[in-house]
């Protein structure tokens, strides 16, 4: 019977593995708020961090570079935290990090952890009860480093799975605006204020469309 129930030991060690699976990764920007959408499945509850990488080109095909850990403390949604399966959702404000940028293409790397070998880092929250998690102190919003919050480090875990997704033609350059007033041809008529947004513009020239209304 020992024998038999060691045997069994390693398929449910295989089984549990296999529960904690992330995949579906889906990567796109919201053109009005710019903020970039990560939307992936949970086979089974998961602790969840992402790793963002950016790309110079705008087809992905340059170089991956990592974006800086502290940059990704404007991660906001299913993330760094214990995260229950089904489909869940994330954004990354790219704006608030990377103001007026094109920067080309994103990746978001989306990592499950086990609850029993969680990622090195945790912040404990005393007034919500909760608890987040991080694989770089660098990682954690400054908010939570006041008073009811405890950090502990831990080492030597890998996530249980990984899977990632991409987006190309990623912007967070804002969008500008001029305002005009004035009487054209040196008439006498009156004008309002016209506004215009600036969708280019060079260090030279800026090119806009200025409507006018009486």
């Amino acid at each position: 019977m020992r024998k038999g129930l060691l045997a069994l030991l390693p398929l449910a060690l295989a089984a549990a593995a296999v529960g904690q699976t992330v995949d579906g990764v889906s990567v796109t920007q919201d053109a009005a708020s710019r903020r970039v959408e990560v939307a992936y499945s949970l086979s089974a509850s998961a602790i969840v961090t992402v790793a963002l990488h950016t790309n110079t080109l705008a087809d992905a095909s340059g170089e991956w570079l990592p974006v800086d850990a502290a940059q990704t403390t404007h991660v906001v949604g299913d993330a760094f935290r214990l995260v229950q399966a089904g489909s869940c959702r994330m954004h990354w404000l790219a704006e608030e990090v990377l103001p007026d940028a094109d920067i080309g293409a994103v990746k978001v790397v989306v990592k499950a952890w086990s609850t029993e070998a969680p990622p090195p880092v945790r912040v404990y929250d005393s007034t919500s009860a909760l608890t987040w998690y991080y694989e770089d102190a660098a990682q954690i919003p400054s908010e939570f480093s006041g008073t009811g919050f405890t950090q502990t480090v831990s080492g030597g875990n890998a996530p249980a799975s990984t899977a990632e997704g991409t987006v190309t033609g990623v912007e967070t350059a804002a969008r500008s605006f001029v305002a005009v007033e004035f009487s054209p041809f040196g008439t006498s008529r009156d004008w309002s204020v016209g506004y215009a947004e600036l969708d280019s513009f060079t260090s030279s020239t800026h090119y806009a469309t200025i409507f006018l209304v009486k």
